[in-house]
């Protein structure tokens, strides 16, 4: 009688040869290629298509996934998207021109907006996120974003930088930096340079108003009819 081999002598040595032994794999399984890639592949195929297809639902079919991960430790999948705007390159730092970006996260209860940045607003559900001014007067020309892996204390933390665009392409001011705190469960401005530092709270009610030459009139001292009442980005 022909003697088995060693690594299939019995059931517990036949799942230790599954697990160890490469060989043993593809003599007992009949393939030889890596136990498990399809699979992977498989899966991160499917995770890629539902970034896309929850990125059009919110943006519409010209929408444009920049990552789509878990961007902070937390096993929570996300998706950045954007809608871009045409014709403006991108600056040496690779900051892209957008007209909109959002963020979403999977929660238990499914697919949620975590950061919306639209017409000349962004905000997190909760507030207006590094914005307290809003002059409706002047016109909107996009956002200029950057998706960074270090926040500004020198954390390995991903950190969406975004700033205002001017009509030629150009940033307008300064650029904010957004990160994931943690201790709330959601992007807050992130400023090293503020009093305190670190994460900053929402802005519920920013200051909409509009500009008559050098001076700011509040738009709660303007007629009702010239007012423009904020939309809701959630």
């Amino acid at each position: 009688m022909m003697k088995r081999g060693r690594c299939i002598q019995n059931f517990t040595e036949v799942l230790f040869c599954l697990l160890l032994c490469s060989e043993c794999t593809r003599n007992v399984l009949g393939q030889t290629s890596v136990p498990g890639r399809k699979s992977s592949d498989s899966t991160q195929l499917r995770v890629r298509q539902e970034c896309d297809f929850e990125a059009k639902r919110v943006l519409g079919e010209n929408a444009e996934v920049l990552r789509c991960s878990a961007l902070n430790d937390t096993n929570v999948q996300e998706v950045v998207a954007v809608l871009k705007r045409a014709k403006v390159p991108a600056d040496r730092y690779g900051g892209l021109a957008v007209w909109k970006l959002v963020i979403l996260r999977h929660e238990r209860s499914g697919w949620q907006k975590a950061l919306m940045a639209s017409d000349k607003n962004v905000t997190n559900g909760v507030g207006s996120v590094g914005i307290e001014n809003i002059d409706d007067s002047s016109p909107f020309w996009g956002f200029r974003v950057n998706l960074l892996d270090e926040r500004d204390d020198g954390k390995k933390a991903f950190e969406l930088a975004i700033g205002f665009l001017n009509k030629d392409g150009s940033t307008e001011g300064l650029s904010f930096g957004i990160s994931f705190n943690k201790a709330v469960g959601r992007y807050q401005e992130f400023d090293m340079n503020k009093d305190p530092d670190g994460f900053q709270k929402e802005i519920k009610q920013p200051l909409h108003f509009r500009g008559n030459g050098t001076k700011p009139t509040p738009i709660g001292s303007l007629n009702p009819n010239q007012a423009r009442t904020p939309t809701s980005l959630f």
